[in-house]
């Protein structure tokens, strides 16, 4: 009876510590990569104002998931172009073009999963003589969920090899390789 009472207070002291410790982590995490493309800036615009050409070089959809379903409405590119997608991997999700300035950002709003965790994601276009500095930038709030914000402090590393592949293939894409 007494080891069953410790293994409580342990249990009860870890459950404890762990939801207190996570008050002091990150509310929100924040996922940025960067990658300099030489090619017309209009061209790399294009490419990621226009959540149809998406899957010509984002990342998430290139695994072996058969099961990855698409479907879009709204206009084909800008403002309130929007894509869904379901998959056994990945779950379901909504993603929506939210502000669209051409050659300079776009700007989308992801919501995942059953409970609709909402991400913004920023694509930011910098043009100099040597190429177009292209920023994808991905943010979310993690609220009072202390799994959510013990997780948020791995995302970076787990997601953002992730975004450098996908802007890899945007390279390659933009330039024409």
């Amino acid at each position: 009876m007494k080891i069953l009472k410790n293994i409580l207070i342990i249990v009860a002291l870890t459950f404890i510590i762990t939801f207190i410790g996570s008050l002091f982590l990150p509310s929100k995490y924040v996922v940025s990569r960067t990658i300099k493309i030489q090619a017309p800036i209009d061209t790399i615009f294009s490419y990621t104002n226009n959540l149809q050409q998406w899957n010509r070089w984002i990342i998430f959809n290139k695994d072996a998931d058969t099961t990855f379903i698409i479907k879009y409405s709204g206009p084909e590119a800008g403002i309130g172009a929007k894509q869904y997608w379901e998959s056994k991997k990945l779950g379901k999700g909504i993603l929506q073009i939210i502000e669209s300035k051409p050659n300079k950002m776009v700007v989308f709003e992801e919501l995942l999963g059953e409970n609709k965790f909402k991400a913004i994601g920023t694509f930011t276009f910098d043009e100099s003589k040597d190429g177009v500095l292209v920023t994808w930038k991905d943010e979310g709030a993690l609220g009072f969920n202390p799994i959510a914000r013990i997780f948020g402090l791995f995302y970076d590393k787990l997601i953002g090899k992730d975004y450098e592949a996908g802007l890899q293939d945007l390279k390659k894409l933009c330039e024409g390789k």
